[in-house]
């Protein structure tokens, strides 16, 4: 019995490290049969089935362990290690300190409490069973790095540098040293240092996806588009599933002058999204005479998102629309109960897998199911491509192809979607009759003061993302710089100008393009009403290209600020040709980059602009740009049209 025993579990500990997990629990439960109490099986099959996430079947045998065997360390642990993957931390610290009473040298004790400990905030109750952790095993590498990030969260920059430093004397080839040590460079605004690291850190470890993908982010905040977007290739290579991956290459690929690939890479981000095993196989529509409308967003808040749908939303409530709204964020504000109030549901999501989501989403039955957010940050696309409504369409927070062909509609406008780039889209497009957004004017600050800039110079303005700023929109803003006599350039975009790396580089660009030093104005963030006017100092607002300014071209309108914008055929984020068409600003429209340069040499006349800055309000604030009953009509015909209910 003894020879066969031994036989039967080496047999089933070599199935179970090969990952052969039926061959071996069935080995395991042939050895407990003959002897329920063998404490040795009964932890090997609680391993197992914790390893294969049947967590109540391992809870049952962990407990049994323990039980029969309260003098085993190991017990403990395996339970501490089950509850720690449960999230039931405080749980999990019980059970590790037992193991620790039986075993004061179990390091991966102290370690796990540590991180326990890290997961609920207590951070110095975490640093203190580091140091524990170390002291048990001053060769533990992984403490050293743990450590670290705790002191990086807590943002004590220099101990986490010197714990890391502490790492690398003990070994200086471990990848994620140099990992971790980049992330707090990078924390620092010290590019140059974090760029070294993260190079360093695929030096010792080519495989490793997250150097790429965090190397790509930092070469796309600095606008270095062509070296993020080989880096986040590299990175997907390596991991295919990489979603996150995904999405940033897809900005960096919007962002960059060379975005001719971006449909396939969309198509490819498409093809990797997880397609799960729905409780509910078809849809019930609805046979309720309203429509149902559904709206998965992150941003139903004061956010661009919230700005645009806040009024739209209290006008179709008035029409025969019932509107679901799925929230995938955590903050509330106005704009948020607002939005709770003209809901017929509004559920938040934030907390909810995506299997839970689909299910529920279905069960609402909806005639059609709106995404706000495409491939931007809390995107919920994976509920798209499981077709969680007959009907799906994408709008408002990215006018660019998702790559789902499981999405049917992008909702645009004539200039944004021209039906003539069909070939660039995924989704069939279908187009607003006027604008394919409107402004809420509710969320506009009421006591904004509009004044006209009387001095003897022009101001030209950008308030868009500086990733928006290529070297060919500084060369083409720098030339009209440079030919308009003591003219400016106010550059404002929430706190990254405060950031010393990106400015020196966007300055030494204007300077290498022709422009002088203290042409340039750099301005970080400031509250709303203040930020509105801020436009009343600048006379002519320029639009980036070809990824244009979106809200803050609403923003530059509304403030009658006339904006030079491009034309182009990229089928990304066209919103100025959009917006100066609609407020009848089409002489606005540059044709290339040499239009664009006379346009703004031309235009900057100080008499005929503050003229023109009157007028451009007026004629604004009467315009689809801020009509939100005119534009919910033309909402609610597409809805009808597209339904046909």
């Amino acid at each position: 019995m003894d020879i066969n025993y031994k036989e039967i579990f080496n047999k089933a500990t070599k199935f179970h490290k090969e990952k052969k997990f039926e061959s071996a629990e069935k080995l395991y439960n042939e050895l407990l049969e003959h002897d329920s109490k063998n404490i040795d099986v009964i932890l090997s099959i609680g391993s197992l089935y914790a390893e294969i996430k049947d967590f109540n079947k391992a809870q049952k045998y962990f407990e049994k362990g323990v039980k029969l065997r309260p003098d085993i360390s190991f017990g403990y642990f395996n339970l501490g290690v089950l509850q720690q993957n449960l999230g039931k931390y405080h749980s999990a610290i019980n059970n590790y300190k037992k193991s620790i009473n039986i075993d004061d040298k179990n390091y991966y004790a102290y370690n796990n409490i540590a991180i326990c400990y890290e997961k609920l905030e207590v951070y110095k109750e975490s640093i203190y069973y580091f140091e524990k952790t170390i002291n048990s095993n001053p060769k533990f590498l992984e403490a050293y790095i743990n450590i670290s990030i705790i002191y990086k969260k807590i943002n004590d920059l220099s101990l986490a540098k010197s714990w890391l430093e502490k790492a690398i004397v003990l070994d200086n080839k471990y990848h994620k040293t140099y990992f971790t040590l980049a992330s707090i460079y990078k924390n620092e605004d010290n590019f140059d240092a974090a760029i070294k690291f993260y190079e360093k850190s695929i030096e010792l470890n080519s495989t490793h996806a997250y150097s790429y993908y965090n190397l790509g982010n930092i070469y796309r905040e600095v606008r270095e588009f062509e070296k993020a977007k080989s880096n986040y290739n590299k990175a997907l290579k390596i991991k295919k599933d990489f979603l996150l991956c995904y999405t940033n290459l897809l900005l960096a690929t919007a962002y960059s002058e060379k975005n001719e690939k971006y449909l396939d890479v969309a198509k490819n981000f498409s093809n990797n999204l997880p397609i799960y095993n729905s409780k509910i196989k078809q849809f019930n529509i609805s046979n309720e005479k309203e429509i149902k409308v559904g709206f998965v967003s992150p941003d139903l808040r004061t956010h661009p998102v919230g700005y645009f749908i806040k009024e739209l939303l209290n006008n179709l409530k008035k029409k025969n629309v019932k509107v679901y709204s799925y929230y995938n964020h955590y903050i509330k504000d106005s704009i948020t109960q607002s939005i709770i109030s003209d809901s017929e549901k509004f559920i938040n999501i934030n907390k909810m897998n995506d299997d839970e989501l689909i299910n529920l989403i279905k069960k609402d039955e909806l005639d059609i199911l709106i995404d706000l957010a495409a491939i931007t940050e809390g995107n919920k696309l994976t509920i798209f491509k499981n077709q969680c409504a007959p009907i799906q369409a994408t709008w408002c927070g990215w006018v660019a192809t998702t790559g789902l062909k499981e999405i049917d509609y992008i909702f645009g406008d004539p200039y944004v979607t021209p039906y003539q780039d069909q070939k660039n889209f995924s989704e069939k497009i279908a187009q607003l009759k006027n604008i394919w957004i409107s402004l809420s004017k509710s969320t506009i600050p009421a006591d904004v003061n509009f004044e006209v800039n009387n001095n003897n110079y022009v101001t030209f303005g950008s308030c868009n993302n500086i990733c928006k700023i290529n070297d060919t929109v500084i060369n083409t803003w720098a030339a009209i710089l440079k030919n308009v006599k003591n003219s400016k350039l106010i550059l404002k975009y929430h706190t990254i100008f405060g950031d010393k790396y990106i400015k020196k580089n966007i300055l030494d660009k204007f300077i290498n393009s022709g422009a002088k030093e203290d042409q340039i104005i750099f301005e970080g963030n400031s509250p709303r009403k203040e930020y509105f006017e801020k436009f009343n100092n600048i006379d002519i607002a320029l639009d980036p290209f070809p990824y244009n300014g979106g809200t803050t071209s609403f923003e530059t309108s509304y403030m009658g600020v006339p904006m030079l914008t491009m034309r182009n055929d990229t089928c990304i984020m066209r919103y100025g040709e959009s917006v100066n068409n609609n407020l009848k600003m089409s002489n606005w429209i540059a044709e290339n980059t040499e239009d664009y340069i006379e346009k703004g040499i031309t235009f900057a006349n100080k008499d005929f602009l503050i003229k023109l800055k009157k007028e451009n309000r007026n004629n604004a604030l009467k315009s689809m740009l801020f009509d939100n009953l005119k534009y919910s009509d033309d909402y609610y015909s597409l809805l009808t049209k597209i339904i046909k209910k």
